[in-house]
């Protein structure tokens, strides 16, 4: 079995949602996974994924870091 694992660090603004295209090719919509840094006392959540992108959102306006990981099986 092989996966397919991406892994970043997205920075927020004063934003409450960011998109993040993915670097590597999936035929079918990837597992995202996101949780935020620091400590921080917010609620992340993916509001959408496709084979090019997810959606990481969060519950208010948001200054700081959020983890994201993406995995996927190939064979």
């Amino acid at each position: 079995m092989i996966f397919n694992i991406e892994q970043t660090t997205l920075t927020f603004s004063n934003e409450d949602y960011k998109q993040y295209n993915f670097t590597q090719s999936y035929s079918s919509p990837p597992i995202v996974t996101a949780m935020a840094t620091g400590g921080q006392d917010i609620n992340v959540y993916i509001q959408e994924v496709t084979t090019g992108y997810a959606i990481v959102a969060i519950s208010a306006k948001f200054s700081g870091t959020i983890q994201l990981h993406v995995m996927s099986r190939t064979s």
